[in-house]
């Protein structure tokens, strides 16, 4: 069945066999093997100047996150974070809870953001979340 789950939708079957790996202790036992024992790089590319770095969420610190990649800005994938993306301390993703934890980004503001433009161009401005989630 794996395979013509994989060819309809591949992201799915990740996710279902990650799932199944994660809850069943047994599951070499009834998955195909290739299946089973899933090994990702540690590292992705080949390049110094462009990898990235893979790490799993239940070994990485926040601490170390932001000091060995956010300051620096180096990409990383990130293993098993999906489950606490959904939980219910971030899912409500309220400006306070945006605010008090990505308040001090930069993003771009537009404020003469419409479809029709008749040839003008839309002008942003950088400025921190937490300004851009009060003037909400």
């Amino acid at each position: 069945v794996l395979p013509q789950m994989r060819a309809a939708d591949p992201a799915f079957t990740r996710i279902f066999v990650e799932t199944i790996r994660r809850l069943r202790p047994d599951a070499p036992s009834f998955l195909p093997a290739e299946e089973s024992q899933a090994v990702r790089p540690a590292c992705v590319g080949s390049c110094e100047s462009w990898q990235l770095e893979r790490r799993a969420a239940s070994s990485l610190s926040l601490a170390a996150c932001r000091r060995d990649f956010v300051r620096r800005g180096k990409p990383l994938i990130i293993d098993g974070l999906g489950p606490h993306m959904l939980s219910t301390e971030c899912c409500g993703l309220s400006r306070e809870w945006l605010s008090s934890n990505f308040g001090e980004k930069c993003v771009a503001v537009y404020r003469n953001f419409r479809e029709a433009r008749n040839g003008e161009e839309d002008k942003a401005e950088l400025m921190r979340l937490r300004e851009a989630l009060a003037l909400l």
